[in-house]
């Protein structure tokens, strides 16, 4: 298993929990919840702030070398193993910087 390019991962990337609880109306009109899966797993968007054309490079060519997942890495010094689930975005572009997101569905591991 590859580990995942962090590179100036931004403050700005963001981690969101999704348990998998689901709502739905009971007969009786109350609300009932169930829960879809077993584990929390984690919507991760890495923002990759003002890399190179080199690390984009890099950044875009992993999937191709590695595939799309699992990969660990670490990120808000927590560690992840997690699958992308988009090619990487360019966000903005000045000069010879960019500035690029990611994004995968984690586990903490």
């Amino acid at each position: 298993m590859a580990a995942y390019l962090t590179t100036n991962a931004s403050r700005t990337s963001s981690i969101t929990p999704n348990a998998g609880i689901k709502t739905k109306p009971n007969d009786d009109g109350t609300i009932g919840f169930r829960r879809d899966q077993v584990a929390v797993t984690y919507d991760v968007r890495m923002v990759h702030e003002w890399i190179t054309q080199a690390e984009l490079d890099a950044l875009v060519a992993f999937p191709g070398a590695n595939g799309w997942g699992p990969h660990t890495f670490t990120l808000q010094g927590v560690n992840y193993s997690g699958t992308l689930t988009n090619e990487v975005q360019v966000l903005e572009h000045k000069g010879s910087l960019y500035m690029a997101e990611s994004r995968l569905i984690a586990l903490k591991v």
